[in-house]
């Protein structure tokens, strides 16, 4: 019988400076997985979700998932964008979005 290779995991923390194809970061240049991309920003307390908001990705070479406040949002895969008005409040609001990639 031939041995059997196990997946392993590693969390590997790290700060971008925005959304970067994995092949762009030499840490993950050669890695598989699944990477979770997540920020934080305020809105004014004069914000209201009638104002309305579309997250725009840029291009993404993988797929993406988006959740807001906890909240899972649909995404366009192709446009890379998303309505997340809805979503959004005066304060504190956090953005979270799982990448998939396979090396």
């Amino acid at each position: 019988m031939s041995p059997r290779l196990k997946p392993s995991s590693v969390a590997l923390p790290l700060e971008l400076q925005g959304l970067k194809p994995w092949s762009d970061i030499p840490e993950l240049q050669y890695a598989s997985g699944i990477a979770e991309y997540a920020t934080t920003f305020d809105l004014p307390s004069q914000w209201s979700k009638s104002d309305g908001a579309i997250l725009t990705l840029g291009r993404l070479s993988d797929s993406f998932e988006l959740s807001v406040n906890g909240r899972k949002v649909p995404i366009d895969q192709l446009s890379a964008q998303a309505d997340i008005g809805t979503d959004l409040k005066p304060g504190t609001n956090t953005l979270v979005g799982p990448s998939r990639h396979d090396a």
